[in-house]
């Protein structure tokens, strides 16, 4: 009985470290084939049809889309073209700024903007127009000032957006109602650690990446 038990132990001990062997030999194969791929860099600039070659951010949508947010205008490229979008006078569902300091995607596919002096927008890509929420002193359900400089996600899909000189403003997309954050340094405390711990959720949710 004893020795059948060990007979059975030393086979799965063999069996792992046959496992583990061939692990380390395919990330080392891996590696190796890695490292010894060229990278290319190509740079894209007005001359390419860029609208601005000031820079602020760069994302990149569900459909392959590659969205460039500039001083002079959002730029979508398809690995090929430029397409600009900017405001057009008169047009509300135009951008509202031409001023853009970020750009990100939603879980859910959703192109949103942060203006220089443009406020939030969203982008709607049937149609490719925008959605402007804009700062309004006689609604305090209204986002806290025009200058945004960056914009997150909490696990819920509502946004955080950061603004210049008026701290934090939480976005409740269910109701479009944005709440406000202007205790300075302890706002971004806790918006630091909030971010931090929704990041380690996800990683202890999702080890694989």
């Amino acid at each position: 009985m004893i020795g059948t038990m060990l007979k059975t132990s030393q086979y799965e001990f063999v069996k792992g470290l046959v496992f583990l062997g061939l692990l380390l030999l395919i990330c080392s194969t891996n590696r190796l084939t890695a490292q010894h791929r060229p990278v290319k860099f190509e740079h894209l600039s007005s001359s390419d049809g860029l609208s601005q070659n000031k820079v602020f951010d760069i994302t990149q949508d569900h459909q392959g889309f590659i969205w460039i947010a500039t001083e002079d205008g959002l730029n979508r490229y398809d690995g090929f073209n430029f397409k600009i979008f900017k405001n057009i006078p008169g047009n509300s569902s135009s951008l509202f700024y031409n001023g853009i300091n970020c750009v990100y995607v939603s879980k859910d596919g959703l192109l949103w903007t942060g203006g220089q002096n443009g406020g939030l927008g969203r982008f709607d890509a049937q149609s490719e127009t925008f959605v402007n929420f804009l700062h309004d002193a006689q609604n305090p359900g209204a986002i806290a000032e025009n200058f945004v400089v960056s914009i997150s996600e909490d696990e819920r899909g509502n946004l955080w957006i950061a603004t210049k000189n008026n701290g934090f403003n939480y976005f409740k997309r269910g109701t479009r109602q944005f709440i406000h954050s202007r205790e300075g340094m302890r706002a971004i405390v806790k918006f630091s650690l909030f971010f931090i711990n929704i990041h380690l959720m996800s990683l202890l949710r999702h080890p694989r990446g």
